[in-house]
């Protein structure tokens, strides 16, 4: 079976002739990269004359994205052969690594080049963002880069109008707690996000916030993944979560009643990670039955998908319909326009989620090593 990203499937004509173009253009800036001892200003103010680019554009295309690509052997060969990044994609990727340190090359190329393979026929392709956010963890464990660090900002301005306005800087995953934690009341008494807010810090409002985490038991130096923020948390903040969690299990199992057990909601969570919809990065999903309840559809992991609101309405409506493998997690949609196109799950219970926990933890001892080495050779105990 042939494996390919639905960017590249031949059968869709659209996608065969932005392929097109995607490939010139690459090829294009490939043939105009000049040598690195040029002066950049020549080569910026030939280049931008010609092809009506800024210079800032075309540093970033050229200088950026493509000499960093030629630094990534896997990556480049594989760019070779698919054509499967855009300018976007390439340029993400060089501005990512403008902070990379030579020696970390070999083992982010092969991050990059193992996320940018397709394992699926149809399969959707990572987008920007995801990229960006991939490369961003890989140089935070790789580094121990302060960049996730807790500034710690507060302040309190009180207006001319008599308001105030209150601002704190928060780790991402504490921020997104007291966001659910405002959404739950607001949801729940109909009351303003204001009015949640100083209701629970006057103590006169309640509520209670659930955060599954996961961590593999069989990996060490294993990551943890928390359902906050749907993302794998600095290593920086895994003690303040995991010093408050109580061990629990998320099981695949099912159950006649309509709505999941919670060690079923737990599973399809770590194994979905987020929106399965193609290129949907929510965090905030809900359990859809592929095949409805009311028509028969069970309540169970091979039956249900994490979806946004956005999607789940879609797929109510009809507008798009998928298919799940309950023994990988892989999920295919079928479009409007009768196509399909294939999405893998994310979440740490699913086979690309633990193969990326393993790569953390490996990159953990990396730096842990390397750590030590320089304590030995400066002459400090280990």
């Amino acid at each position: 079976m042939e494996y390919y990203f639905s960017t590249c499937d031949h059968t869709d004509p659209v996608a065969r002739a932005y392929a097109r173009i995607r490939k010139e253009e690459y090829l294009l800036w490939e043939d105009l990269l000049p040598p690195e001892d040029q002066d950049t200003r020549i080569a910026l103010s030939t280049l931008s004359r010609s092809t009506g680019k800024a210079p800032s554009t075309l540093r970033d295309s050229l200088f950026v994205g493509i000499y960093t690509l030629r630094r990534l052997p896997r990556l480049h060969a594989l760019q070779n052969q698919l054509f499967h990044l855009d300018r976007e994609r390439i340029t993400a990727i060089g501005n990512e690594l403008l902070i990379a340190s030579p020696e970390h090359y070999p083992l982010i190329d092969a991050a990059l080049t193992s996320l940018l393979t397709p394992t699926a026929p149809a399969q959707a392709m990572p987008t920007t963002t995801e990229i960006r956010k991939r490369l961003r963890r890989i140089l935070d464990e790789l580094l121990g880069f302060p960049t996730a660090a807790d500034p710690g900002d507060f302040s309190i301005e009180h207006m001319l109008n008599e308001g105030t306005r209150i601002t704190a800087y928060l780790p991402k995953d504490l921020g997104m707690w007291v966001e659910k934690a405002i959404t739950n009341v607001t949801s729940t008494t109909g009351c303003s996000p204001v009015e949640a807010f100083t209701g629970l810090l006057r103590g006169s409002i309640t509520t209670t916030v659930t955060v599954n985490l996961y961590q593999a038991t069989d990996i060490e130096n294993a990551p943890v993944w928390s359902s906050a923020t749907a993302d794998w948390l600095p290593t920086h903040r895994e003690g303040f979560w995991k010093n408050q969690a109580r061990p629990t299990q998320a099981r695949r199992e099912s159950t006649r009643a309509h709505n999941a057990t919670a060690a079923l909601k737990r599973y399809v969570q770590g194994r979905d990670g987020r929106c399965r919809f193609p290129g949907c990065q929510a965090r905030a999903c809900q359990l859809d039955h592929r095949v409805n309840w009311e028509d028969g559809g069970p309540t169970s992991a091979g039956n249900l998908a994490s979806l946004c609101q956005h999607h789940h309405n879609m797929k109510t409506d009809g507008i798009v319909r998928y298919l799940l493998d309950e023994s990988t997690g892989i999920i295919v949609w079928i479009l409007p326009n009768g196509r399909w196109q294939v999405s893998a799950p994310s979440g740490p219970l699913s086979a690309p989620g633990a193969r990326w926990a393993r790569s953390i933890a490996q990159w953990r001892k990396a730096r842990r090593e390397g750590a030590l080495a320089a304590r030995q050779t400066a002459g400090y105990p280990r």
